[in-house]
């Protein structure tokens, strides 16, 4: 479970997708499950996010700054979108709920 305040690769693993038939996923993280739920973090693969060597797992990038924007109980969401080559459908996927370990530490503490 990633912790706030720490620098970190969050892993997606992809099961039933041949990640090199993926032209492109999106990966946006909010604390609410709406789209009108407030932004933490967006981003894409390729781009900022890595593909792991030979495997069907994403590693998402995390700033320590970025974590702050967590709400206080830890819990927010990630969905994704795929982006097929040579197709025009998206495989469904769900919006999952995430955890976040809280810290004892301030954000200031590092500094």
């Amino acid at each position: 479970m990633p912790k706030q305040g720490t620098t970190f690769s969050l892993a997606v693993d992809f099961t039933g997708l041949d990640l090199d038939q993926a032209e492109r996923i999106e990966f946006i993280f909010r604390r609410g499950p709406t789209s009108t739920s407030p932004l933490i973090k967006r981003c894409s693969w390729p781009g900022e996010a890595v593909r792991e060597e030979g495997s069907s797992r994403i590693l998402v990038p995390w700033a320590a700054a970025e974590t702050w924007l967590v709400p206080g109980d830890g819990t927010f969401y990630l969905d994704t979108r795929i982006t097929l080559r040579d197709s025009t459908d998206q495989p469904q996927t769900e919006i999952l709920a995430l955890k976040m370990s809280p810290t004892l530490f301030q954000e200031v503490d590092g500094a």
